[in-house]
């Protein structure tokens, strides 16, 4: 995982290490990517940020795979075999044309 585009010489040294690269580098991280609302600033980003943290602080359930109703998903989704796990959870990319 890298956290800012900054951090991705240390990736980039290894390359010969991984299968594949995801690279994220939305000002702020997810909260400033592009499913955000509009306009934004890094002021606008700052507090959305420390809400996020706030509201996560106190929870119960921090994490996926601590949560009841994920669980109870995966597996409902495993019970119907892995190639119907696999279509739900997984992306599958194809080479356009000309690319």
């Amino acid at each position: 995982m890298v956290n800012g585009i900054g951090n991705i010489k240390k990736v980039l040294e290894k390359l010969d290490d991984y299968h594949y690269i995801e690279v994220m580098s939305c000002p702020g991280g997810c909260i400033g990517g592009g499913g955000q609302p509009i306009p934004t600033s890094w002021e606008i980003r700052k507090k959305r940020i420390e809400a996020l943290y706030k509201h996560d602080k106190d929870r119960k359930i921090r994490k996926a795979h601590d949560n009841m109703a994920v669980k109870k998903v995966l597996d409902w989704l495993r019970a119907k075999g892995h190639h119907y796990e696999h279509s739900v959870l997984h992306t599958t990319y194809k080479k356009k044309k000309g690319y």
